[in-house]
């Protein structure tokens, strides 16, 4: 008896010491080293989410687009790193390009005119938001939330005082001036340095890339139109125009353009004439209705690209990022001018050990993070968004990997 308890014993003791042995095996398995370089997760959504994503501790933070930037500081749930304009290197993105009007080749072809009237209805109600920046504001609200309240959860903020701090903050021009091009150039840089440009734009020039890229002729008789006081009626179109636009004050000159209709028609005589309110339009040039216009908002703009690729949508309010790459597939489009600069941001959790406006205080917060096992998971929208390629860039500036998630 005495002899098979010691067996007993002695097999239990064995026991135990192969458990131990085997459990500090697999613990070493659940925690794997960190990689070497820092790390920063980006994940992917639009950007309407993104301050509950934050707010519930589902993201450390967002790159994105105005008025989120404002709302997130308004709502006292997050707190500015970085406008995308001062992202590093220091000065690289000053006056950096955003949104353009995308403009299908074919629809140039067929009708130049009616494309330099709609590059002229823009120039002024670019030049409306400029001079009118608290009226842009309520427009811009209505569009974006009706004018209410914007509600993430349990917080909510004025949609229009959100739009009085947002709308200062971007370039509202239309001048495709040599400094702008030359912004375009980096972000083509860029998107190749990144992996994006795998096709037409791979290897070319600076001379093929704006033969690809630009068409500034509408934007050229435009102006001169607007110069003479004169805006020359263009043969009607007989399809309907398919317009995209996204959920961002960005666009608010289209915005103005629609809801300010009077002020179009009574100084320029031409407008847009609302048949459906937000949806369906009719372009009148010089009391003449020339082509039915019909809106279509999209998350983000490499959604809005596959739909002009797709020739659902003929003219794209788009990112120049997007832009690029759908050329780069062989999409038959031209940028034809851009319609604002700057406008993105950096925000970070209102907890996160970082100082507003301090990109150095960011990247020691990534690196603590990273050498506690807890990558900083910084939300963008789509792949391929101005966003998403300006975060990546910096962040790889900085000596910081990114890691989709």
């Amino acid at each position: 008896m005495e002899k098979k308890t010691a067996i007993i014993a002695g097999v239990t003791i064995a026991v135990v010491i192969a458990i131990v042995g085997i459990g500090a095996y697999y613990a070493t398995l659940k925690r794997p080293a960190p990689p070497a370089t820092p790390t920063v997760e980006i994940t992917y959504t639009g950007c309407g989410p993104m301050p509950m994503l934050l707010a519930t501790g589902k993201i450390d933070g967002y790159m994105a687009w105005q008025p989120f930037i404002a709302v997130a500081e308004e709502a006292k749930i997050g707190k500015l790193v970085s406008y995308s304009q001062d992202l590093p290197p220091k000065g690289k993105w000053k006056d950096h390009p955003c949104c353009c009007i995308f403009v299908r080749d074919d629809l140039v072809e067929r009708n130049p005119q009616l494309i330099a009237d709609f590059c002229a209805l823009m120039t002024v109600a670019d030049e409306y938001v400029r001079e009118h920046p608290d009226e842009a504001a309520e427009v811009a609200a209505d569009w974006l939330v009706g004018g209410g309240s914007m509600k993430y959860g349990e917080i909510i903020v004025s949609s229009v005082e959100v739009e009085k701090k947002s709308i200062p903050t971007i370039k509202f021009v239309t001048e495709p001036s040599d400094e702008w091009v030359k912004g375009n150039d980096l972000f083509l840089d860029v998107q190749r340095d990144l992996g994006y440009i795998t096709e037409r734009l791979k290897a070319t020039g600076i001379e093929e890339s704006h033969a690809l890229l630009f068409n500034f002729t509408p934007y050229r008789e435009a102006k001169e139109m607007l110069e003479r006081g004169e805006i020359i009626t263009p043969p009607v179109e007989e399809g309907t125009i398919g317009i995209g636009y996204q959920p961002s004050d960005h666009h608010t000159q289209l915005w103005v353009a629609c809801d300010k209709w009077e002020y179009f028609r009574d100084n320029y005589g031409m407008y847009l004439k609302e048949t459906k309110p937000k949806e369906e339009y009719e372009f009148v040039v010089n009391n003449e209705s020339v082509a039915r216009i019909r809106l279509t908002r999209t998350t983000a703009g490499p959604d809005m690209m596959t739909l002009v690729a797709g020739n659902t949508l003929q003219i794209g309010l788009v990112g120049v990022p997007p832009a690029i790459i759908t050329v780069d597939k062989g999409t038959p489009g031209k940028i034809i001018h851009p319609i604002h600069t700057e406008g993105s941001g950096l925000i970070v959790t209102k907890d996160a050990p970082c100082e507003r406006g301090n990109w150095t205080s960011f990247i020691e917060w990534v690196k603590k993070r990273h050498e506690e096992g807890r990558p900083v998971k910084i939300a963008t929208p789509l792949r391929g968004s101005i966003q998403d390629v300006q975060i990546k860039y910096a962040l790889k500036e900085s000596g910081i990997e990114t890691v989709e998630v």
